[in-house]
């Protein structure tokens, strides 16, 4: 069983209720493999799905490790450990 919500963006995300739920015997197509939820990428690889606006004067950068900075990122990578 896959529940799909659709966001307007990252921070547009609104909620979401299930009420009243039916599983019935039969048949029904899924997508084959779907995207990873917001908040489930490593950011190891790549953005994930996450993109950049061009008209936006923002930079998003991968980095490893702690930032050089108390309060702006976090103290280390929590998916390497470093």
């Amino acid at each position: 069983v896959v529940f799909m919500s659709l966001c307007k963006s990252f921070w547009d995300c609104g909620l979401v209720a299930l009420d009243d739920i039916t599983i019935e015997l039969g048949s029904c197509s899924s997508p084959e493999r779907l995207p990873p939820p917001p908040g489930e990428c490593t950011f190891e690889q790549d953005e994930c799905t996450f993109t950049q606006e061009r008209r936006n004067r923002s930079s998003w950068h991968r980095r490893r490790g702690e930032t050089p900075t108390s309060y702006t990122g976090p103290k280390g990578d929590h998916t390497t450990g470093v």
